[in-house]
């Protein structure tokens, strides 16, 4: 299995702004896997907000299609639906063991100025198997999946039966591009464990996504800043005094 994995350069990520970036302002529903907007995508079409950057060689099916949910997965709705590595679902299905990294690029507003504003996003993810979550570049399991935010490996009945939250608050360390066309680059590398041929499947869902100012340190005021010179003044003086 390890043979067929990615992995050569231990941590990889992206620099072009693809055209199929979602807006920030539209990430609430139209960044969730299996819709288009507020529409949801046909199963075995593909999901072009979503793109495959790495999967284990031999792999060569649709990479990115919605998929109907196999068995123990968590069901979809008007809102979201599972995209998997086939164009068509089966249970059991048919992909190669390995990791299989998906990219969801995000495009923030040209105006945002990371010195002054944060971005902030929350959502929730189900995958089959393990889910780990990456920013700006992404590792796979020869190295352990060093750097990863968050994984979903303690779900509970399973990470495809029950969500996982993540609530991310950027750094400007965490932004791709520049002043004026800065972007996130969200990852989500799933594995598909063992040996066998199985299902594999990501389901994310954002639930807020907003642009808010950095709070800014606090000028005194004038009265205080008078008290204050006051207070050194006397202080001084007493000391003065003992001298």
């Amino acid at each position: 299995m390890m043979g067929r994995l990615w992995m050569a350069v231990p941590m990889i990520g992206l620099t072009a702004l693809s055209p199929a970036a979602v807006l920030f302002g539209s990430l609430v529903k139209d960044g969730n896997t299996g819709l288009d907007g507020s529409s949801l995508i046909a199963y075995s079409n593909a999901d072009d907000d979503w793109m495959l950057v790495a999967r284990p060689s031999g792999q060569s099916t649709l990479e990115h299609a919605v998929v109907r949910p196999a068995s123990g997965w968590l069901g979809d709705s008007s809102d979201y639906r599972w995209i998997g590595a086939e164009s068509v679902r089966g249970n059991p299905g048919q992909d190669l063991p390995g990791d299989y990294v998906y990219l969801l690029q995000i495009a923030l507003p040209g105006s945002f100025d990371p010195s002054t504003q944060l971005a902030k996003i929350q959502g929730r993810f189900a995958s089959d198997n393990v889910g780990y979550l990456f920013l700006k570049a992404y590792s796979l399991a020869g190295s352990g999946y060093a750097g990863s935010l968050l994984n979903n490996s303690g779900a509970s009945p399973s990470t495809a039966g029950a969500w996982t939250a993540f609530d991310l608050t950027l750094a400007p360390s965490q932004l791709s591009g520049s002043a004026g066309n800065y972007s996130v680059d969200l990852y989500f590398v799933v594995n598909n464990a063992g040996t066998a041929n199985s299902n594999v499947g990501l389901l994310v869902d954002f639930t807020d996504a907003r642009i808010q100012s950095i709070p800014s340190e606090p000028v005194p005021e004038p009265a205080t800043l008078a008290l204050g010179a006051g207070a050194l003044a006397a202080a001084l003086a007493r000391r003065r005094r003992r001298a």
